[in-house]
């Protein structure tokens, strides 16, 4: 991931130990990382990304993901699981909706269900969002809405706060549950609960994390 503010380190703390591959740092992020759990794969420790010259610099940088396990790096550790989730006879609950609009700053972001696939699927600032490998529309099975408030960090970058307690919006199956998210340090996963305390369940599959500013999320 391009890395630009501090959040990530905090973020990715749960992941227990993850590898860490990543590029875009000032020094005082890089330093950062070097002194946290994660696991730092970024191009300057390991041989595994190249540049696309169809792209302009500094939007075309790529890694391999084979590459990356291959030249992995001492110390990384298997991820506790993240969210609970429904089974197959669970029907979803929640508010039946079409999609979310998102609102982040300078740009936006659109889910909208199609349920003939059964997936969320992903437009940008009013653009539906390709995978460049594919060219298929990006989509999910879940798609999470942690609304945090954010500071400005040592960086200078704007930095979510994610630990402590917050409202969240889960979209999956066609539905969504307004709720709270909660994460008391960060090493732990986020807990979920809808308005009567009951943990939000969600589909089996992929899921998308969204973390927009309060006031900027829309579903419809």
């Amino acid at each position: 991931m391009l890395f630009r503010s501090l959040q990530d380190i905090n973020l990715f703390g749960m992941l227990n130990k993850p590898l860490f591959a990543w590029s875009g740092g000032n020094v005082t992020v890089t330093q950062a990382i070097d002194d946290s759990d994660l696991v730092n794969m970024g191009p300057s420790r390991v041989n595994a990304y190249y540049r696309d010259d169809t792209r302009k610099q500094p939007h075309n940088l790529y890694s391999s993901t084979t590459k990356l396990w291959e030249k992995a790096l001492e110390g990384w550790g298997l991820p506790t699981q993240l969210f609970r989730y429904r089974t197959e006879a669970d029907t979803p609950g929640g508010i039946v909706a079409n999609g979310v609009k998102i609102d982040f700053d300078s740009y936006d972001a659109e889910w909208t269900w199609n349920a003939m696939s059964g997936l969320y699927e992903r437009k940008q600032s009013g653009d539906v969002h390709l995978d460049k490998g594919t060219n298929s529309v990006i989509t999910t099975d879940n798609v999470v809405i942690l609304v945090m408030d954010y500071v400005i960090g040592v960086s200078g970058s704007p930095d979510a706060q994610s630990t402590g307690t917050g409202e969240a919006w889960v979209f999956s199956g066609g539905t969504f549950v307004r709720g709270t998210w909660s994460r008391a340090t960060r090493t732990d996963p986020f807990i979920l609960t809808d308005d009567t305390g009951a943990p939000i369940l969600l589909t089996p599959g992929r899921t998308f994390i969204e973390l927009p500013r309060k006031d900027s999320t829309m579903p419809f």
